[in-house]
């Protein structure tokens, strides 16, 4: 997995999935039909040859079945996020006030973290099918890749007020995925 930490999320489409990798100086397998489909089934990896004379890295994935280059890359996200946020915080030279219009510069600077994950292909602009967050409801189209909401200082609860926290900053947001399968289909008539 060594391939995966060369990923540089800072760059422009530089997220990858880790199927069809090449592994310089390793020695790949070779094994039967059956072998790899029992190893598939328990979600290892494997370093293969094809006869295609290829030798490729399949399927990029943890035990749990999911995908390797998603959790590295939600992974980062969750840093990212955390990591710019606090530093807006730690970094001000007035306090950030507990107003909307405080909220709404946590929120830019959480849509900027954003931002640099569709810049670097781990979300892209696609329907949202999870459950409703602020003015975004299931089937709406995710125009940006994501979508950040913030209830209004109002709607807080005073206990939360009184302990100087932000409300609940949420993001939906629509993963890149990547393609690992394609199905061509060619009709031909004479």
């Amino acid at each position: 997995f060594g391939r995966a930490f060369t990923v540089n999320f800072n760059g422009s489409n530089t997220t990858i999935t880790l199927k069809f990798k090449q592994e310089p100086g390793i020695t790949y397998e070779t094994l039967t039909t059956d072998q790899a489909a029992a190893l598939d089934a328990k979600k290892c990896n494997v370093f293969v040859y094809y006869q295609n004379d290829t030798a490729i890295l399949q399927q990029g994935v943890m035990s749990s079945g999911d995908f390797f280059d998603e959790r590295h890359g939600l992974d980062w996200l969750q840093n990212y996020v955390q990591t710019n946020l606090y530093n807006l915080l730690y970094t001000s030279t007035t306090k950030v006030p507990q107003t909307d219009a405080g909220v709404t510069r946590l929120l830019s600077n959480v849509e900027q973290s954003m931002d640099q994950s569709v810049t670097n292909g781990l979300v892209a602009a696609g329907v949202w099918n999870g459950g409703p967050i602020g003015q975004l409801d299931s089937g709406d189209t995710l125009t940006k890749g994501y979508y950040v909401y913030a209830q209004l200082i109002s709607e807080q609860a005073q206990a939360d007020r009184e302990a100087r926290k932000a409300p609940v900053i949420q993001v939906a947001c629509k993963l890149a995925g990547a393609v690992h399968f394609a199905d061509v289909q060619i009709n031909v008539v004479r």
